[in-house]
């Protein structure tokens, strides 16, 4: 299973909308950046979502894309903060008329008693390079590291700063040092 939104961000995954795309089903993961093709969300979304699930589900030769689609905003879209976040960097508008937690709801029972698994659809490479990005630790650990310390150029700069006081105290201590230990000529 993919992340939830949030979970993906502290991971250190970045979204971002792909600005040229008529496809809805354009979804890209490249160098920790998810890309996906923005979608309003109109009160006609779930019926419409809806009849193209059971139509991929019922029809023998229909190809699952529409499902996978959705089983796979179903996994990022777990709650408001997680369309909160989609809808912060522009992909998700929502005209719904209801809240974020009402999306996260339509999204979460789409899918409801629809067999699909992700081996072999469109999306299963992304979804192993996904959990391949978060399964390493230090990604998780460089996100830690800007999210919690180097929030601002004031944090990067006074670090930079103390290594390099660092280091030539390092510096200072060996030149004391050596001649006191080094070789006598």
């Amino acid at each position: 299973m993919i992340p939830c939104a949030t979970d993906l961000q502290l991971a250190g995954v970045k979204f971002k909308k792909i600005k040229k795309s008529n496809n809805i089903l354009n979804v890209k993961f490249r160098h920790g950046v998810l890309e996906i093709t923005p979608f309003k969300i109109h009160y006609y979304s779930e019926a419409l979502f809806r009849n193209l699930v059971a139509f991929e589900q019922c029809y023998p030769g229909a190809d699952t894309y529409f499902t996978t689609y959705l089983m796979f905003m179903d996994f990022l879209l777990k709650t408001s903060k997680d369309v909160a976040l989609l809808h912060h960097n522009g992909i998700i508008d929502n005209y719904y008329h209801g809240s974020d937690d009402d999306v996260a709801n339509l999204f979460n029972r789409l899918c409801t008693g629809a067999f699909h698994t992700f081996e072999g659809s469109y999306l299963s490479d992304l979804h192993d390079n996904v959990q391949k990005h978060c399964e390493n630790k230090w990604n998780m650990w460089r996100a830690s590291l800007k999210r919690d310390y180097f929030t601002n150029p004031w944090s990067v700069i006074s670090f930079i700063a103390a290594l390099f006081l660092l280091l030539l105290t390092f510096t200072q201590t060996f030149f004391t040092v050596f001649p006191y230990y080094g070789p006598r000529s």
